[in-house]
């Protein structure tokens, strides 16, 4: 009987190489049976849904059937990447008809689909974990149990893992998936890279101090691992008391019920340096774990996304941050209505106005910043016959008001505020309410003095051409200046030219744009209209064009061509060293 079902099993295989795969014909072949079995390596399996990727890694033992996307209103992807070289094996409907006698063989790819599903739902519940350090070490380790070789003093996993494939196995993106491994390599975790990688110690030793209690949710999710033990070791602190601070918590309620159009909610989305995930994955070295309530991020909404911020009016949060986007209408002048709702008054059965939140919230407030320039001079709202008496929240609350901690109005101004410039300071914030920084160091305005100490004129690409004269005159001009077509510039206070807007890229005069001088405390009203000439600019462009810039830019010319863009008389083929060298021999 034996012999019997060991003949009976044989089945075709086939041998792939590292990289893409393409295992659709071989799928193909193998329906109606079981599919294809690994027999070995490791290959991943990448799907994609619109613009993001998530993954599985599958090995020996796994079973691979033909891939269909069952949601019809979703485009789904499949990639098959060989990570190290396969075989397979073709368990076809053949296969499937000569195992029919011995229940228990056809029962097998039933357990080993089994398995995998399980495997899955294991990754499932590691990405769901809130701080991505967690998340990275248990996924190492979860893949080490598979894969892993243990060796004194802890496991060495010898997989090709990129920091890409990392991020797509846990919903992270590779940037923060690089600093978190960085971070994991100072606290002795996780060394080295590519394909191979070194787990210290015991997973439960080591994460007991990066995951919430909860009940030994570490090793209930991991079960039992052989794993050799060692001594707890500590994290590797970057400064001082940065341990103590990465166990903080700290909540920032965003509250974009004022008159705005929530440009910054969105801008923020686009950052990078730090990026929204960094912050709220916490992988920057001493900072406090986030917890951002953003009407246009979060999943809660109505009554549930409102009850976060009356707990912080009642005390219930603490510390939390106060941040405004949009101006702050003026509702004694509101009449019967009201300018502006967020949330209902259960006793009034009446909306709450953003007047009523900040004067619930600034007081409780570790830290209070203004968003925008709506949010910080009034902006659009607030401009000449507006109806609302808009105006900026130190207009509201006062020049001189501090938050609980002495921490004045943080202004970020901007139509909307670069991306970076949102996520660095609210870096910043963090880290002072941690302990680790001091307090954020502000100009006259309450801007973030190192973000807005340069004019745009000062930053832009398109500087040189001013002093020597030379003036676009049409926006598709490549040459020259743009203060002739409205450029506000050299009175503007702006990092955007030096920063760009996405990742260095972009933003207003990096492509051919105008700057509108929407971070000033006198936008629009005193810009207006916006495509033409302010006579200080006109003055100025004359005179450097008729003056100084014409003779400037002429000597340079002379300069470069008779002296600077010629090469040294050395330079030629010759029986004699002309260098200057004194040769030795």
């Amino acid at each position: 009987m034996r012999l019997a079902a060991r003949s009976a099993v044989t089945a075709i295989t086939f041998e792939a190489h590292t990289g893409q795969l393409a295992l659709s014909n071989w799928l193909a072949l193998a329906q109606p049976g079981p599919g294809l079995l690994v027999l070995d390596g490791v290959l991943a399996a990448n799907v994609q849904v619109a613009d993001r990727i998530a993954a599985e890694l599958v090995g020996a033992g796994d079973l691979i059937q033909p891939w269909q996307c069952e949601d019809a209103e979703l485009v789904c992807e499949l990639e098959w990447r060989g990570l190290l070289p396969t075989r397979f094996a073709l368990l076809d409907a053949a296969f499937a008809d000569r195992v029919t006698p011995w229940p228990q063989i056809t029962a097998a790819p039933l357990r080993r689909a089994g398995r995998r599903t399980r495997r899955l739902h294991v990754q499932r519940a590691i990405a769901a974990q809130p701080r991505l350090e967690v998340r990275l070490a248990l996924l190492l380790w979860h893949l080490a149990a598979r894969w892993g070789k243990v060796e004194p003093g802890g496991i060495r996993l010898s997989l090709p893992l990129t920091h890409q494939l990392l991020g797509w196995l846990i919903g992270a993106e590779r940037p923060s998936v690089s600093h978190a491994l960085a971070r994991l390599a100072h606290g002795g975790l996780v060394t080295g890279h590519g394909d191979d990688w070194h787990l210290h110690g015991s997973v439960g030793d080591h994460l007991a101090s990066m995951v919430e209690p909860a009940g030994g949710r570490v090793q209930q999710l991991l079960g039992p691992v052989a794993l050799p033990t060692r001594p707890v070791m500590r994290p590797v602190e970057f400064g001082p008391g940065h341990a103590q601070a990465e166990r903080q918590l700290l909540h920032v309620l965003w509250l974009t019920s004022g008159l705005g159009c929530d440009g910054e909610s969105v801008a923020m989305t686009a950052a990078t340096s730090p990026s929204l995930e960094d912050l709220l994955h916490g992988v920057l070295p001493g900072m406090p774990r986030i917890l951002l309530y953003n009407a246009m991020l979060a999943y809660e909404t109505g009554e549930e996304f409102v009850r976060s911020f009356a707990r912080a009016a009642g005390g219930g949060l603490d510390p939390f941050v106060l941040v405004l986007e949009g101006s702050v209408p003026n509702e004694r002048i509101s009449g019967e209505g009201h300018w502006t709702g967020f949330g209902v008054d259960p006793d009034t059965g009446q909306p709450i106005t953003a007047c009523t939140w900040i004067d619930r919230l600034a007081p409780r407030a570790a830290a209070v910043l203004a968003l925008g320039t709506c949010a910080t001079y009034g902006g659009v709202p607030a401009m000449r016959g507006n109806p609302t008496g808009a105006m900026g929240l130190r207009d509201y609350l006062g020049s001189d008001w501090t938050s609980r901690l002495g921490v004045p109005i943080i202004n970020l101004p901007g139509c909307p505020v670069q991306p970076d410039n949102i996520t660095e300071t609210l870096l910043h914030v963090a880290l002072h309410l941690a302990g680790t920084e001091p307090i954020i160091d502000l100009d006259d305005h309450g801007r973030p003095r190192w973000l807005f100490e340069r004019t745009v004129q000062e930053s832009c690409g398109r500087a040189g051409f001013a002093e020597q004269g030379e003036f676009a005159q049409t926006p598709a001009d490549h040459r020259g200046c743009l203060v002739k077509l409205g450029c506000k510039g050299p009175v503007v206070n702006c990092n955007v030219p030096i920063r760009g807007w996405i990742g260095g890229v972009g933003g207003c005069p990096n492509v051919g744009g105008i700057c509108m001088a929407c971070t000033m405390a006198g936008f629009p009203d005193k810009f207006m209209p916006f495509m033409e000439t302010s006579r200080l600019a006109t003055l100025v462009a004359r005179g450097a064009r008729f003056t100084y810039g014409r003779v400037l830019r002429k000597l340079r010319a002379r300069a470069v061509r008779h002296h600077f863009d010629v090469e040294p008389g050395w330079r030629k083929a010759d029986d004699e060293l002309r260098s200057g060298y004194r040769p030795r021999w």
